[in-house]
């Protein structure tokens, strides 16, 4: 397919968080030197907007979208900036099979970037880099014959920062330095709860490193930790170089346990949305991370579990390193061009 233009329909802000916006920049810069539209559902457009300039290094245009835009008016807008040539990326979970429907019948190609695995897809090509994303699960959810599934770690898109810095990946050995992130929107309260669970005694030779949104609505609490001296705290935009120096990594299963993985990181992951339960699983049953549950789980099992990790990181590391190589991108982008024929309609 001969891709001269690229229109984003995606989710981000507050409530959706930033990595879903992460992993569409990296998807760009893969195409090379195309100037895409962004359109974005959000509820908080300034943290998009800053986000963008801080990562995307293209022109782009940004068109936020209304909350409760009809389906209609969201797919007329979509129309309106596709032109010949043009791929259109959806990354939100509201892309139902009416939606999808109603842009095949306007004859657009797209991408679409899933993690649950629940609806059935009629789009051109179909991602899900997760350990857990199966030809078996996904066959039964195809409603075009000529659909290309792109499945499992081979094609997770690591963001740029990262791919880039390729030689620092490496093998843990000692569990010195933890980070702690659930993502740049809001955590549902899993940072400080998991602070309150911590035996900070118990792991008093390791640095424990959090990283929070600022808006964050338990940052008072979460500052006294720091202020005992327990924790230190950082920005979201000092994530990649704290992840390259840590040595396990107290995430939630989205976006950024595909960069630990990269990294060779290994992680102990919290589920915070429904649409990660695949990849906490699957990280887990391939040995790259301990699926510790939900947020009523962390009292019980987190320090057993930090424990545990001293004894296993090795093989955790190594584990992430084999699964995941960072060329993700280049293979997505490359199934895209060397397509000849796009036309899925019946």
């Amino acid at each position: 397919m001969l891709v001269d233009k690229i229109v984003i329909r995606l989710d981000a802000g507050e409530r959706f968080g930033l990595g879903h916006l992460s992993r569409c920049i990296s998807l760009v810069h893969g195409f090379k030197n195309i100037n895409p539209i962004f359109i974005v559902k959000t509820d908080n457009l300034s943290l998009v907007k800053t986000y963008l300039k801080k990562t995307i290094n293209l022109p782009f245009n940004l068109i936020p979208l209304d909350l409760n835009v009809d389906l209609i008016n969201e797919i007329n807008l979509i129309e309106s900036c596709c032109k010949e040539h043009t791929l259109l990326i959806l990354d939100h979970y509201c892309a139902s099979e009416d939606y999808q429907i109603e842009i095949k019948n306007r004859n657009i190609s797209w991408l679409q970037l899933d993690s649950h695995a629940k609806v059935n897809f009629f789009a051109n090509w179909v991602m899900h880099g997760s350990p857990g994303a199966t030809k078996a699960l996904y066959e039964p959810l195809r409603k075009c014959a000529k659909t290309r599934f792109l499945l499992g770690p081979k094609y997770c898109i690591i963001k740029d920062q990262l791919r880039l810095q390729k030689e620092k990946r490496r093998l843990r050995i000692d569990l010195k330095k933890v980070i702690i992130c659930f993502g740049g929107g809001n955590d549902g309260g899993v940072t400080l709860k998991c602070l309150k669970s911590l035996d900070f005694k118990l792991f008093h030779d390791i640095e424990f490193s959090v990283v929070i949104n600022p808006n964050n609505s338990d940052l008072e609490e979460i500052t006294k930790f720091e202020k005992q001296g327990l924790i230190k705290l950082y920005d979201q935009y000092e994530l990649t170089e704290l992840m390259i120096n840590s040595d396990l990594a107290l995430i939630a299963p989205g976006m950024m346990s595909y960069e630990s993985a990269f990294l060779g990181l290994p992680m102990i992951l919290i589920t915070i949305a429904d649409n990660q339960i695949i990849n906490a699983i699957s990280w887990e049953n391939r040995g790259c991370g301990i699926n510790v549950g939900g947020l009523n789980d962390i009292p019980i099992n987190i320090n057993s579990h930090i424990n545990h990790c001293k004894s296993t990181l090795y093989e955790m590391s190594e584990n992430c390193l084999t699964l995941v190589d960072g060329n993700g991108v280049e293979r997505i982008v490359n199934e895209i061009k060397n397509e000849k024929s796009i036309n899925l309609r019946n």
